[in-house]
């Protein structure tokens, strides 16, 4: 059985888009849990009728805690062999399971595949690794999928378009049973803000002894469900940020391995983008963004990281920006990420 935790919070616009795209792989042996983080619109009434149609829908209901403590319910809850996690405005093709029913019964302990970006105007296929069906299946194989889940390293370039693109949990099957023996679970994004699946990733990926990469873009992504820039702003995401890579400092240190170290110090240096578009989206003064940027880039979390970072690796257009971030030049960094939040506005 393949158990799908879905976690839910105030989703009514997309979440029918969601639910048909999972009870449409009731051929095969599913449960969808669907959990309901304590909603005030609709989505409570939309996953009751669901419910009532489907007697392998089953709906949770908690009062609100966050994404990660559903996530939790949802792991708490599964009977399945495999759990598989699909965000409530996101969806997956009609024969995702159909295509990924030949290795349900394989012995790999995780199951990854590619998505497509779904935009306003268009969609884009992202394929995570290459367009090559990868296994790993060896201590030292799957040490390079963790290097590779730190850090986007492909032949020796690092490419900071894909940081994310494997440290979501979202685009994965995960054997339930690593899971719960080991008391794997989500940190509260009140602690790391919102990269706890790559701390999910990180506990889990440290145990599992086995993985399979499939170039196949069955999930899709929604990226047009947020209405403004200014709502994504967190005042408090450098704080949590430095929580996120204390945690992984310590789990990462267990594993004695000198490219784990490497690419975690890159991850951090590259962070540094997300930290600085987070600057952009506020509605502070330019004074006020660029004393903020000079406090990351002076602050420990980014110096050393950043000092040690290999630009030759980089992207042309990239080397730029590290460059002026090694050299502390606030006032042009804080340029180019304002550059980079109208293009991503257009």
């Amino acid at each position: 059985m393949i158990s799908i935790v879905v976690p839910i919070y105030n989703a009514e616009k997309y979440l029918a888009d969601c639910l048909d795209s999972l009870v449409a792989q009731s051929d095969h042996d599913i449960e969808i849990l669907c959990v309901d983080d304590g909603s005030t619109d609709q989505t409570i009434d939309i996953l009751n009728s669901y419910s009532e149609r489907y007697p392998f829908l089953r709906v949770v209901n908690q009062h609100n805690q966050g994404p990660s403590a559903a996530r939790n319910r949802g792991i708490d809850e599964a009977k399945g062999e495999w759990i598989m996690f699909v965000d409530s405005d996101d969806w997956i093709d009609r024969n995702a399971f159909s295509r990924l029913q030949p290795y349900f019964n394989s012995p790999y302990q995780l199951i990854a595949f590619s998505y497509i970006r779904e935009f306003r105007s268009q969609s884009l296929a992202k394929q995570v690794l290459s367009e090559e069906t990868e296994t790993f299946d060896d201590k030292d194989e799957v040490y390079s999928l963790f290097v590779r889940l730190l850090a986007p390293i492909e032949n020796g370039k690092i490419h900071p378009d894909k940081l994310d693109s494997l440290s979501t949990v979202w685009g994965k099957l995960y054997r339930t049973d690593l899971i719960k023996s080991n008391h794997i679970r989500f940190v509260p994004t009140q602690v790391t803000g919102t990269a706890e699946d790559l701390l999910f990733n990180v506990d889990y990926f440290m145990l599992m002894q086995s993985a399979i990469y499939l170039p196949l873009t069955i999930y899709h992504y929604r990226k047009n469900s947020v209405e403004s820039f200014t709502s994504l702003y967190k005042p408090d995401l450098f704080e949590k940020m430095q929580n996120l890579f204390h945690l992984i400092d310590q789990r990462v240190s267990l594993m004695k391995n000198q490219e784990l170290t490497v690419a975690l110090s890159y991850r951090k240096s590259l962070s540094l983008i997300g930290q600085g578009l987070n600057i952009t989206f506020s509605g502070e003064s330019w004074c006020r963004k660029h004393s903020q940027v000079s406090r990351i880039l002076h602050s420990p979390l980014y110096a050393e990281p950043l000092n040690t970072l290999p630009l030759s690796v980089l992207p042309m257009h990239w080397r730029v920006f590290f460059w002026l971030a090694k050299c502390k030049c606030s006032g042009l960094v804080l340029l180019l990420l304002q550059i980079i939040n109208k293009i991503i506005d257009r």
